[in-house]
């Protein structure tokens, strides 16, 4: 789990500094108004696939999702996501002694929007990062496991302004975790893929207020 925050901590970094000398760029080539950044937050539906302990003997629950992006060149973006939900276990048999499970995940992101028009947007975006199972046992117990998390979202965005737009995003989710448990039943708890709905609000930044020739394009 250490190396995993490093690399989303040096990932983050990396996004900040481009950022920051696109943005000074920009100034001094005279251009007055383009997108700094974006903050989204909304709902997330994660349904388990595949041979794994959540598809085969948990529910998922509703979860939350926090995403910052910066907008470093044309329609690409870098950015920092957190995601959180539960799991109630419905059958033991797949997943050891325990009744519950809270997932959190915090990734390095990087995408681009294909397409990008006055009222609407279209792109991909994929990272990796950490993340960590919070269990309870049957006997009131906690304890972790940690693990690798990877995803590919495709994300839709309706623009109700230049400053609000509302978004949804179909993900596929792969965690990856570390569990030592016997060789017939590793592959289940340690390899949890989910097919996800994100759903929610996004705020844009802008350095400036557009010229009038800017807003005719």
């Amino acid at each position: 789990m250490n190396l995993n925050i490093r690399l989303v901590a040096y990932l983050f970094l990396v996004c900040g500094m481009t950022a920051t000398a696109q943005i000074f760029g920009e100034k001094t080539g005279g251009i007055n108004s383009y997108k700094v950044a974006s903050l989204s937050t909304g709902l997330l539906i994660p349904s388990g696939v595949g041979d794994n302990f959540v598809s085969n003997g948990a529910k998922s629950r509703l979860g939350l999702n926090l995403n910052f992006s910066l907008n470093v060149y044309d329609n690409l973006y870098l950015g920092f996501r957190f995601d959180a939900f539960g799991l109630k276990i419905e059958d033991e048999t797949f997943s050891g002694s325990y009744s519950r499970s809270t997932t959190y995940a915090a990734s390095g992101v990087v995408g681009y929007k294909f397409i990008n028009k006055e009222k609407f947007a279209v792109g991909f975006f994929t990272g990796i990062g950490g993340v960590s199972y919070g269990n309870k046992r049957t006997t009131g117990v906690l304890f972790t496991e940690d693990g690798t998390s990877y995803f590919l979202t495709a994300d839709a965005e309706l623009k109700i302004n230049r400053y609000f737009q509302f978004y949804v995003a179909p993900e596929l989710r792969f965690d990856r975790l570390n569990i030592d448990a016997p060789a017939q039943v590793s592959d289940q708890l340690n390899k949890i893929s989910y097919f996800i709905v994100n759903a929610g609000l996004r705020v844009s930044f802008w350095n400036s207020e557009p010229e009038d020739e800017e807003e005719k394009e």
